[in-house]
């Protein structure tokens, strides 16, 4: 990592989640005034933290399974992105 991206990120991981969030925000999906970078970065990091956490509970001997780190994690943002204005 550094300055809070990985030092290779190829696809541009954000960049991706960007583009989805824009798409959303033109069809009316998601608030108009919203920041598809911002909200890119934001899920780019809620994605490699939820990596970090389960392989921290592998090497711990308490595996638990990926899908649920990150479900968990998404389940706070979509009321939140969906209703967020620019700020």
């Amino acid at each position: 990592m550094k300055a809070g991206r990985p030092l290779s990120e190829e696809p541009y991981v954000a960049q991706i989640f960007a583009d989805i969030i824009e798409s959303g925000a033109r069809s009316g999906e998601l608030a108009p005034g919203i920041v598809p970078e911002r909200v890119g970065s934001l899920l780019r990091d809620v994605y490699f933290d939820a990596l970090y956490r389960w392989s921290q509970h592998t090497q711990a001997g308490r595996a638990s399974e990926l899908d649920g780190e990150l479900q968990a994690a998404l389940k706070v943002l979509p009321d939140g992105i969906a209703s967020v204005e620019h700020v």
